[in-house]
């Protein structure tokens, strides 16, 4: 008796945990066989099949909080892993190395930075939120069928013959 009722609490904390982590982490959702087959089994083999958007060693598991042991940026609820613990995340203005550091994913000239919108002044396509900068101004990718100089040009990413081409697997 006393043995099921704590396997019983396991598994409300376990599910509980699970709700946390989705409430506090956007991922995009698996595809409904691959969905069915995790809820069934706990089975992955990449992040996007795993509701916490956790795939480690095959198996689906939780977020973890700051603190927290971690092996990479997935592991952790705020997405940064730094030195094997799970971090915070930096404001914009911060000091940042790399893009996981600031809580708007965006490090740039070593600070968490907004992204500009089309139409904005740059210098590189990373300071755009289209991530396309073209003529030192952030534009607007274009979709399939229009005419494009490079990849980042087109929002399939699938630059050909200077035409924006959809992306075959």
């Amino acid at each position: 008796m006393k043995r099921r009722l704590s396997f019983k609490l396991g598994i409300m904390l376990l599910l509980a945990a699970v709700a946390v982590t989705i409430l506090t982490w956007q991922v995009s959702a698996p595809p409904p066989a691959v969905a069915a087959m995790q809820a069934l089994t706990g089975l992955c083999v990449s992040h996007n099949e795993c509701l916490s958007g956790n795939c480690t060693s095959g198996r689906c598991i939780p977020r973890k909080a700051s603190g927290a042991r971690c092996t990479g940026h997935p592991d952790c609820l705020s997405g940064y892993c730094f030195n094997g613990l799970c971090a915070a995340t930096k404001p914009l203005g911060g000091t940042c190395v790399g893009n996981a550091q600031c809580a708007n994913r965006h490090c740039f000239n070593a600070r968490c930075t907004a992204t500009k919108a089309n139409g904005a002044s740059c210098t590189g396509n990373l300071e755009c939120t289209s991530k396309n900068c073209v003529g030192a101004v952030c534009r607007p990718r274009r979709a399939v069928g229009q005419r494009c100089i490079g990849n980042q040009d087109c929002v399939s990413n699938h630059c050909l013959n200077q035409v924006c081409r959809a992306k075959h697997n």
